[in-house]
């Protein structure tokens, strides 16, 4: 299969294209199971274990570029011993909703801490980022209102604009003229709300935070931030692009987070005013009707936390790995987008160029998976790779070294 990437591309374009339910499922299962038996096939690969920079796959170490573990603390000591110590005396599930018998005092504390730590009078905790962010809006937003978002915002916050069933419109990336524009046509609206991500997921490049605030603000529109890859790691004490920016917490109106990226741990956060927060607890649909995240993994939560709050040396080390990654990719001629995060994206812009350099790479040793249609536009492939506190400098070295054996192999 010489252009595996090409029939990748042909098999998600064209499956939906057949109508019928049984035939469409079956046209797609039998093109993707061709894919999985192939070895240019590398997601969903069943991994023996994830520590820090390494992985394993079938009895096969190799370094990773694919862990959003930022700062090492999901397989931190102290935050292992927290959880062991909370399944010990509550056991792995709550039993039900936040809403009946599945909430804790550890439940109350995770949302009193993170919403110390961000600055604003209140939070609540959802099952993960995305649900956090697709129930947030869908509950607080309808018919009626006018949803902006950034062209690059993340497919969670896409889905939940879709949801809250408001009129949706999408500014150019980082653009603040082409916001204002928009802003200045939605008087007709019940409400407006402006959602940007701190990091965009797939170029690793900062919201304009402070020029895109002033605008919202001047049309007195809601403000929404994402910060899933900011949460931890940017801004001096690691608070968020907020204070990377000098500015108060209270320039934005409703804060996202999750706990899968640099807190190393799971669930999602929602941080705002008391009144909004209140709103949610009784109307968001996800958080009243699904179980409660397992109190352990909040256990986990806390510690990691206070681990971030306490210590900067993990995101200090971090941002040391980043600049001798960035500047090693950046000496072969790769393009790293501009990134100005963790995510350390490099664009190919070719499918099958990913897909053969994922060869190479992963036949020597490095865990990456291309980023292809549909998680970025066709002919807009990329790697989308993450760096950690986690990697040494050694094992950067020897990434780069290997970036530069599959350039030359196939001759890029």
């Amino acid at each position: 299969m010489a252009e595996s990437g090409k029939f990748f591309i042909d098999v998600l374009t064209t499956f939906n294209k057949v109508k019928k339910f049984k035939r469409k499922t079956k046209f797609f299962s039998k093109g993707y199971d061709i894919l999985k038996n192939h070895r240019s096939f590398f997601w969903y690969r069943d991994l023996d274990y994830v520590s820090g920079s390494k992985i394993s796959l079938n009895g096969r170490k190799m370094i990773t570029l694919d862990n959003y573990d930022y700062l090492g603390l999901g397989c931190d000591q102290t935050i292992k011993k927290a959880v062991v110590k909370a399944i010990k005396k509550y056991g792995l599930s709550t039993g039900g909703s936040r809403l009946l018998s599945g909430s804790t005092k550890i439940h109350e504390d995770l949302e009193k801490s993170y919403a110390e730590f961000k600055g604003t009078e209140a939070a609540v905790i959802f099952n993960s980022g995305y649900d956090a962010n697709i129930t947030t809006i869908s509950s607080l937003f309808g018919k009626g209102d006018l949803i902006i978002l950034d062209r690059f915002a993340h497919a969670s916050i896409y889905d939940g604009a879709k949801l809250a069933g408001s009129q949706i419109k999408r500014f150019e990336h980082n653009d603040v003229e082409s916001l204002s524009e928009i802003l200045e046509s939605s008087d007709e609206y019940d409400n407006t709300l402006v959602i940007l991500d701190a990091v965009y997921s797939s170029t690793g490049d900062l919201a304009n935070l402070p020029a895109l605030i002033k605008v919202i603000k001047k049309k007195k529109a809601i403000s929404m931030v994402d910060e899933a890859h900011c949460t931890g790691v940017i801004g001096k004490t690691g608070r968020g692009i907020d204070e990377h920016f000098g500015m108060k917490t209270s320039d934005v109106d409703i804060w996202m987070t999750s706990f899968g990226k640099a807190i190393g741990s799971h669930g999602g956060c929602i941080a705002s005013s008391k009144d909004i927060i209140t709103y949610l607890k009784v109307f968001a649909r996800s958080f009243m009707f699904s179980g409660s995240l397992p109190t352990a993994i909040n256990a986990g939560t806390i510690a990691s936390l206070n681990c971030i709050k306490e210590d900067f040396r993990r995101k200090d080390r971090l941002w040391e790995n980043v600049r001798q990654y960035k500047e090693g990719l950046e000496d072969l001629g790769l393009d790293t987008m501009g990134t100005e995060s963790a995510i350390v994206p490099i664009y190919t812009g070719q499918e099958d160029i990913s897909i053969k350099m994922a060869k190479v790479l992963n036949s020597e040793g490095i865990f990456v998976c291309p980023y292809i249609y549909p998680a970025v536009p066709k002919n807009s492939s990329r790697f989308r790779t993450l760096m950690t506190a986690s990697h040494t400098s050694e094992e950067i070295d020897r990434v780069i070294k290997v970036f530069e054996k599959a350039m030359n192999k196939i001759r890029l």
